[in-house]
């Protein structure tokens, strides 16, 4: 009985169900004005491939295994993988964060090597919960590498953006301005990557068992992200 269209895209009749958006690009008509108005039926094109989902290798520690992806929108809880290849002496992984950590203290301890650094990354709006617990992490200094993220009202009357790199203390402050203001409603987003630096290099004799409980408190055990850590040489 209607068709929908938003730019180039047409829903209708004998068409598989798709996500309906409310913009001001979207248009829902009855059939009859559709076919009056020659949007419907659509133009014959060639049929588009289907969406392949990217098998993204893990290469760090010699493990050949791919890493879990998980890759989200501003209302996602995952992160973009990482596109670049892992250089040597690197270990990343992307997935659920207890699972990730849990993997990668194995790695460690079969390496026999120390932690020089840890880079923690968060594609969602969760992605500011790890800052007082990173910071709180014994033996490591702690930056905000990298914070990118924004809010819109989502219906195009408002929306702002941000960069920042700096410290916990300075990013504390931004977060609560930014949290705030995410409370009125509206689409938010928000890519954080924090760097812990371990001075001495950070080992363990538990199989890093008391490090992923304090890497995992507040929640997020079952969260996504990229981690991934430097180890110290030969």
């Amino acid at each position: 009985m209607f068709i929908y269209k938003e730019g180039e895209r047409l829903e209708g009749k004998d068409q598989p169900p798709g996500t309906l958006n409310i913009s001001e690009d979207a248009k829902v008509y009855m059939l009859e004005k559709a076919e009056e108005l020659g949007v419907w039926p659509p133009r014959t094109a060639a049929p588009e491939p289907s969406p392949v989902a990217p098998d993204l290798a893990f290469t760090g520690g010699g493990d050949s295994s791919n890493a879990n992806n998980a890759v989200a929108g501003s209302h996602g809880h995952g992160v973009a993988p990482s596109t670049t290849p892992t250089p040597p002496g690197m270990l990343e992984r992307t997935g659920n964060i207890k699972t990730v950590l849990t993997q990668l203290a194995q790695q460690v301890g079969n390496s026999g090597k120390g932690v020089c650094s840890l880079t923690w990354r968060m594609n969602s709006g969760d992605g500011f919960v790890p800052l007082a617990l990173l910071k709180a992490e014994p033996g490591a200094t702690v930056q905000v590498e990298m914070m990118e993220g924004g809010w819109s009202s989502g219906d195009g009357a408002a929306e702002w953006s941000f960069e920042f790199k700096g410290t916990p203390k300075e990013a504390t402050i931004l977060r609560d301005f930014v949290e705030g203001q995410w409370r009125r409603g509206g689409e938010k987003s928000l890519d954080i990557k924090y760097k812990l630096t371990y001075a001495p290099p950070l080992t363990w004799s538990d199989q890093g068992e008391d490090w992923i409980r304090r890497l995992t408190r507040a929640g997020l055990s079952t969260q996504m992200a990229t981690i991934g850590l430097e180890l110290s040489g030969p």
